[in-house]
């Protein structure tokens, strides 16, 4: 049956459970605490409810279990991110202008572009000269490997 409604030990521990955790979530949202916080209030109806104490827990554990197995991948799902390149990776594919003389037999050889000066060589051999807009094929070592960019058409 259920009893009177009366603020007892076990009531307000339920009660600090779920706000602790519903607060955990805000602070931290990755949507995981949500759950528990969830099972702590059904915890505490059931003890309003009069269900012994070792079946509160009980609940408490199914309700988080069943609400993180259904709702978890949906949160990865919506919330992922794309994987973040590494500086020196980001920068292939880009178009940089040449500010010193790119000839590999003198080692010669700079772009400019993201920002910074980066050390280039051309990858097939070819002198590029300054100014010419380069594409950034690879990254070997401190070198970025460049190819004269195709003009964009208009």
């Amino acid at each position: 049956m259920v009893e009177s409604f009366a603020l007892d030990s076990v009531l307000i521990s339920w009660i600090a459970i779920s706000v602790g955790l519903f607060v955990g979530e805000l602070m931290l949202p990755q949507f995981f605490l949500f759950w528990f916080g969830v099972g702590g209030l059904a915890a505490m109806v059931s003890h309003i409810l009069g269900i012994p104490y070792e079946l509160q827990w009980g609940v408490f554990a199914v309700v988080s279990v069943v609400g993180l197995l259904f709702t978890r991948p949906f949160a990865r799902m919506i919330s992922k991110e794309e994987p973040k390149k590494s500086v020196v990776g980001a920068l292939i594919g880009e178009r940089m202008k040449v500010t010193k003389r790119i000839d590999n037999i003198k080692g010669t050889g700079q772009v400019f572009g993201k920002g910074d000066s980066w050390r280039a060589v051309s990858e097939d051999d070819t002198p590029i000269d300054v100014e010419i807009i380069v594409e950034v094929k690879r990254v070997e070592g401190v070198s970025l490997i460049v190819t004269p960019a195709e003009k964009e058409s208009e």
